[in-house]
């Protein structure tokens, strides 16, 4: 994929989470891979991960909460294994108290700007 496709379906995705996060709502990571329009890409491939993963890192670099927080595990509600790695234990009691936290911080994040 070159960079201007990439950057689309970057851009892309990062809107419709902004909008998700403006509603309170959250998404499965296969259904959000169902409303990307500019490329298809299936829910666990690699590059949906990183597109996820780039978006985090524009969020934490503008001190924004991290619109990755609303694109849960469809079984279990919350996200993945690997939104929450690289944190350490003294971050979060549990990963569904942390991540409640988090998603109620970029919500109301994007229900203001």
């Amino acid at each position: 994929m070159d960079q201007n496709k990439w950057d689309a379906l970057r851009d892309e995705m990062r809107d419709f989470l902004i909008n998700l996060a403006r509603l309170g709502k959250t998404i499965s990571y296969s259904e959000l891979a169902a409303q990307l329009q500019t490329a298809y890409i299936h829910h666990r491939a690699p590059m949906f991960s990183e597109l996820l993963r780039q978006i985090s890192y524009e969020d934490k670099a503008a001190n924004r909460p991290m619109l990755a927080t609303l694109v849960v595990n469809k079984q279990r509600g919350i996200p993945g294994d690997g939104y929450f790695k690289g944190l350490v234990e003294e971050d979060f009691i549990d990963p569904e108290t942390y991540w409640q936290a988090r998603f109620e911080e970029v919500c109301q994040y994007w229900q203001e700007h």
